[in-house]
């Protein structure tokens, strides 16, 4: 910033260098008749980046711990749009249908608690707009600004120990929605959760009753009748795809920076 030629000496990071600065500003305006000496004794230094690969390697690390948050922003939209949009009970009541519901609660230590399932099941179509606006919407906002503030500080930190420890620090603030819940969250909601059934979105019991060359048959003839697209798609599939959109979160970070 001052125009001078670096050295490791003479490089410091933005808070020594402003401060240096202010000292020799400060002698200037005490000892005016002395500027050509003041400036040939008192030397600033200069600011600027310890390691410009380091800097980049650190962006590259905290866009990953935002990746895996992206990416369950993603699949929570995914799940909403697959569920049906009519109500449905999450809840339901199952009994034992291969024994006595006594005699198993006796062998398994079981309670009536644990003869209740929850899955995730139906929602109705206004419902789904509240958690689009109330759940998903801030978690993106929230997703895109810590990108932005987090790419600005880690870019403007010069030394390396400084961008470690930021790079790091910052992929705690989007743990706060999980640490809250964990911390002021009642005991009925987390029940809830740890017993709730996982939704899945898609089903491969169609390929359990083919034998072995139905199935290799199946798949050649898809291989064969596959048009561009799915060719491509396919090809995508080799490497994974939170690897392409983090590398691509990236370079678009960097840019925009």
């Amino acid at each position: 910033p001052d125009g001078t030629k670096y050295t490791p000496s003479r490089l410091y990071d933005y808070g020594a260098w402003s401060t240096r600065n202010y000292v020799r500003d400060s002698l200037y305006a005490l000892f005016p008749d002395k500027h050509a000496e003041i400036e040939k004794n008192v030397d600033p230094g200069e600011f600027g980046m310890e390691n410009p690969y380091c800097r980049l390697l650190c962006v590259f690390i905290f866009i990953m711990s935002l990746t895996s948050e992206l990416e369950r922003i993603i699949e929570g939209i995914r799940l909403m749009l697959a569920i049906p949009s009519k109500a449905e009970s999450w809840v339901r009541y199952e009994k034992p249908t291969w024994a006595d519901k006594e005699h198993v609660k006796t062998v398994h230590g079981w309670t009536e608690l644990d003869m209740v399932k929850v899955k995730i099941a139906g929602m109705p179509i206004h419902w789904k707009i509240v958690n689009l606006l109330v759940v998903f919407l801030p978690k993106f906002f929230m997703w895109y600004n810590i990108l932005k503030a987090g790419t600005a500080l880690l870019m403007d930190t010069a030394c390396i120990d400084d961008i470690i420890i930021n790079s790091t620090a910052l992929g705690f603030v989007l743990c706060i929605d999980e640490l809250v819940f964990a911390t002021l969250g009642s005991n009925q909601a987390t029940t809830i959760l740890n017993k709730l059934e996982d939704f899945p979105l898609f089903s491969i019991n169609h390929h359990e009753d083919l034998e072995d060359h139905e199935c290799i048959s199946q798949h050649e003839a898809n291989e064969k009748n596959a048009d561009l697209m799915k060719k491509l798609k396919s090809m995508t599939r080799m490497v994974p795809l939170n690897a392409i959109i983090c590398s691509f979160t990236w370079v678009c970070a960097i840019m925009w920076y």
